[in-house]
């Protein structure tokens, strides 16, 4: 089965989005962050990640049921 560019694209971006998410996470977690506002600004960082990640999810299942908007 050939892969689409639009299928590698959605893949590599994905994992892009996992990996920010996760040196996002790992700084949190080895106690790095130095005040509440970069506690605050990293957690909105890895919301907003999150949130493009479920963007791509629902973009797909329109594509994939026809359906727009």
């Amino acid at each position: 089965m050939a892969q689409t560019y639009s299928t590698l694209l959605e893949y590599e971006t994905g994992r892009l989005i996992d990996e920010a998410i996760a040196d996002e996470v790992a700084i949190l977690m080895n106690g790095t962050v130095e005040d509440i506002k970069d506690y605050k600004f990293r957690t909105g960082v890895i919301r907003g990640l999150n949130k493009a990640r479920e963007l791509m999810s629902e973009a797909d299942s329109n594509i994939q049921s026809g359906e727009r908007g």
